[in-house]
């Protein structure tokens, strides 16, 4: 596991910072993935962004600390949000590290190389 830092800024939220040091292998073993994202991960051709979207979920899973089937979806303006947690979420990745916030409030979270 390659969490670099988990901390809260307040009592209900969390910030996960996730140093990328996994194989691809690794990381899809530590996730449950539906059908239609095991396509979408297969239709990304571009390695480092998959490896980078493959570590923004290990990271989700880690701050959300569940064995629960994670169900993301997309808002109107297409931003992740989670289906079946009663959480707020925000995602951002770069080559070396993902970044996720989750939260009971509306939140957004960027993480620049």
């Amino acid at each position: 596991m390659s969490m670099h830092k988990i901390f809260s800024p307040n009592a209900d939220t969390k910030i996960g910072i996730w140093k990328n040091s996994e194989t691809e292998n690794e990381l899809i073993s530590q996730l449950q993935l539906s059908d239609d994202e095991k396509n979408f991960i297969s239709s990304i051709k571009n390695n480092a962004r998959r490896h980078q979207w493959l570590c923004s979920r290990v990271c989700l899973r880690a701050l959300l600390d569940t064995d629960k089937f994670i169900e993301l979806v997309s808002d109107d303006n297409g931003k992740p949000a989670l289906k079946n947690f009663d959480k707020e979420i925000s995602i951002s990745h770069t080559e070396e590290f993902a970044a996720v916030i989750i939260s009971t409030r509306k939140v957004g979270i960027d993480v620049d190389k």
